[in-house]
């Protein structure tokens, strides 16, 4: 009689293992609907030149961007002062002497403006990602 009772208890605990292990009685409050999809689709665009020039001039180069987006502008080089407008707005302005780079939001038309008293000697690289 012992042995019929632990048999069925063992069963009991087997059943309730499994019922709540793997949620057979589980459904959810909230019916689950398929939104609507989109696709992200961004477009890349870079820019690079090279500055070279041995008087003590400034150098004003204006880009045009052609959307909102983010910008990164790397710059490798002599010693040179640096300023980066975005729409007059000033983004940076100091001594570079070396590596630069910085990134920050972009709309309209950018303005790298390079000067220097020994001459300017400047690879940049303007890459713009927009959505």
């Amino acid at each position: 009689m012992l042995g019929k009772i632990v048999v069925v208890l063992i069963i009991i605990l087997i059943v309730a293992f499994v019922i709540t292990h793997f949620n057979l009685f589980y459904h959810p409050q909230t019916p689950v609907t398929k939104s609507e999809e989109s696709t992200l689709v961004k477009d890349i665009i870079t820019y690079q030149f090279t500055i070279s020039t041995n008087s003590s001039t400034k150098y004003t180069v204006p880009i045009k961007l052609p959307s909102y987006g983010n910008v990164t502008v790397k710059i490798s080089g002599n010693k040179f002062n640096l300023s980066i407008l975005d729409n007059s707005y000033l983004v940076y302005s100091g001594l570079i002497n070396g590596y630069f780079e910085r990134s920050f939001t972009g709309n309209g038309t950018l303005y790298l403006v390079f000067s220097s008293e020994s001459g300017v000697y400047a690879n940049v690289t303007l890459t713009e990602v927009y959505y």
